[in-house]
């Protein structure tokens, strides 16, 4: 279709290892004129902005281990599972991993570098009226072959009390990093130096990109989603992380192989009973 020139993504980008392949085959073929961005909207969050420059700015040396989670709840009422029944096919076109968990990874890549490799997978509830290939709460192991840095990364549909939980924490040589959705205004950091954590208030400050709203105002989710769009639609910014297409097939990779993962997980617990 030569006459596009803009292509936003929904995740997860794909649903097999084929069309995987044949996207990065257009991935090296596509015209440069064409923007492609994946939907990964938690990096446009303001806090999660200005923590990843922090953090990129190398002032708590390497990594050594992190871990994130991304939960929900909602999943527990059967009267929810009856009716997004299409969200419950088995991984990795559905599941906790590939619906929530694909936001985990692209958060943990932006400030890990997108060579994570699973080491290991857990997986955990169980309903009659569920696949059991089809993830509510999964638990992935992670390693990072460029730092030596390990780690763990969790989604669940099944944690009780949690809202919209998207927790983060990156502990290295010098400090450490932590940001929580649950209160989304700022990101603490804590360095060895001064033995003290600061908590870092961000608010809704896009700045020097725009000030509306001002910094003070209470962020939500639909800002982060304003601000993707801007800079899907032609906006600059510098200072913010862009999922393109080599960013989405990266955390895709992630996803595909947690399926496999958690099928020897399964396969081990069977045999375990």
């Amino acid at each position: 279709m030569p006459g596009v020139r803009f292509v936003y993504l929904e995740k997860p980008v794909c649903a097999s290892l084929e069309e995987e392949l044949k996207m990065k085959g257009l991935l090296e073929s596509v015209n440069p004129g064409i923007k492609i961005q994946v939907g990964f909207q938690y990096l446009q969050t303001a806090s999660v902005r200005e923590a990843l420059n922090f953090w990129k700015s190398g002032v708590l040396g390497n990594p050594i281990h992190f871990d994130l989670k991304y939960y929900h709840g909602d999943y527990l009422q059967y009267s929810y599972r009856e009716k997004r029944k299409t969200r419950l096919t088995p991984a990795p076109d559905g599941g906790a991993m590939a619906d929530l968990g694909s936001h985990g990874v692209s958060l943990l890549m932006a400030f890990m570098g997108e060579a994570l490799q699973i080491t290991g997978a857990l997986q955990g509830g169980a309903f009659d009226d569920v696949p059991a290939g089809s993830d509510l709460f999964s638990s992935l192991s992670l390693f990072d072959p460029q730092t030596k840095a390990v780690g763990n990364m969790s989604a669940s549909r099944i944690s009780s009390g949690t809202g919209d939980l998207v927790h983060l924490e990156i502990y290295a040589e010098k400090g450490a990093l932590r940001y929580s959705s649950h209160h989304p205004e700022c990101f603490e950091y804590y360095m060895e130096e001064s033995g003290q954590w600061v908590k870092q208030v961000v608010g809704s400050n896009y700045r020097p990109i725009t000030n509306f709203p001002s910094g003070h105002v209470p962020p939500g989710w639909l800002r982060s989603m304003v601000h993707a769009h801007y800079i899907f639609l032609g906006g600059k910014d510098e200072n913010t992380f862009i999922p393109g297409l080599g960013h989405g097939l990266a955390v895709q990779r992630i996803v595909r192989e947690t399926a496999d993962y958690l099928r020897l997980f399964r396969e081990k617990t069977v045999k375990l009973l």
